[in-house]
């Protein structure tokens, strides 16, 4: 007999209704997993910038497993200075003895490298050249949050003591987040990795395919922009252009940014890994705006860092206006011909970081 549309419902049990929301919260929490799993974390470690910092974390192994005996390894830290400077391509070709790579890390500061020298020490290269400029010496502010949350908490754990100390609280609560709020904290990136799933733009400086994996030549600028708009814009802000111009000279020494490159050479100094400080190079109407006296802070600064096995150079004002593609980044031209530049000093016998002498 067919039941009674007209008859009154069952009552909903304590036991049902339990059931039932637990039942939906395993739904809602099994697709909110598939597309953490399928959707999310393919798009940060392939298609984000933060997923850059993943893939020169992991770069280590890589570099680590194809090491060649008969080519000395050299690897290039820095920012997208670094990355836009150095095609690791041309160098081998001007050197075909170094087996060069490029670790650069957008917006990239002394402070967040901390946590890859565990790595670099398992790698042991023949050097480490460490672009740097006004930010990497005078600034105290932090890594963006992506660039410290999306490593394990492992990693920094394997931090020595004294890297941990320059830590803030804020960085060292990031870092040690467990691999749950790691997993809820990526719900963040669904739309943007929605849109990379589709193919739709959703930003107006896409990461191109492969980049963020791309240890030999990551760069990605390919316009120049006019010297005349340059002036107006240095001419609009009156010349100001933190932290490469201020109106008083910084104290590196007390700086974050300081502090953090003065442990990393000393790090690396102590696991017998020679290091090349290497001031990047600025375009000149950049250079021309620079106060004599801070240009003195940053050098003198690198010079206190420097010893038998830690080289300085400084290329600030190395390089010609049609080298740049804005204030502080080369174009294709600058590239190749500062890659140049540093494969044939590189390649120097003499050269007091990468003689035979030193390195055997």
């Amino acid at each position: 007999m067919k039941d009674d549309p007209a008859a009154p419902a069952k009552p909903l049990t304590w036991p049902v209704f339990l059931a039932q929301v637990a039942i939906a919260c395993a739904v809602a929490f099994s697709l909110y997993a598939a597309t953490i799993i399928w959707l999310v974390t393919p798009y940060v470690n392939e298609g984000s910038d933060a997923g850059r910092v993943v893939g020169v974390y992991e770069g280590y192994d890589r570099v680590l497993t194809g090491m060649d005996p008969s080519r000395r390894t050299v690897l290039f830290w820095g920012s997208s200075m670094i990355r836009e400077g150095i095609d690791c391509r041309l160098l081998e070709m001007h050197a075909p003895q170094i087996a060069a790579y490029n670790f650069s890390v957008s917006g990239d500061i002394p402070y967040r490298r901390l946590v890859e020298l565990p790595r670099v020490r398992r790698v042991h290269p023949n050097c480490v050249v460490i672009g740097v400029s006004y930010p990497e010496v005078f600034e105290s502010r932090a890594p963006f949050e992506d660039q410290v949350a999306i490593l394990p908490a492992s990693a920094y754990a394997a931090m020595s003591a004294d890297a941990r100390a320059l830590l803030e609280p804020r960085v060292t609560a990031i870092a040690q987040r467990s691999a749950w709020e790691r997993f809820w904290w990526k719900r963040k990136y669904t739309f943007p990795a929605l849109c990379w799933k589709l193919g739709l733009p959703d930003r107006s400086n896409p990461v191109p395919p492969g980049y963020t994996e791309n240890l030999k030549s990551p760069f990605v600028y390919t316009q120049s922009l006019p010297a005349t708009d340059l002036k107006k814009y240095l001419d609009s802000r009156a010349g100001c252009y933190p932290p490469y111009t201020e109106s008083e000279v910084a104290q590196p020494a007390q700086s974050r940014s300081g502090r953090s490159l003065k442990l990393i050479v000393s790090e690396l100094e102590a696991e017998g890994i020679p290091v090349e400080l290497m001031n990047m190079p600025l375009h000149p109407l950049l250079n021309a705006a620079i106060a004599t006296p801070r240009h003195e802070a940053l050098r003198d600064y690198l010079d206190s860092l420097a010893s038998p096995a830690v080289h300085v150079c400084d290329y600030q004002d190395a390089l010609p206006a049609g080298c740049f593609t804005d204030l502080v980044h080369l174009n294709k031209e600058g590239r190749a011909v500062f890659t140049g530049l540093i494969g044939r000093q590189l390649d120097n016998a003499s050269h007091p970081v990468l003689s035979r002498s030193s390195v055997e």
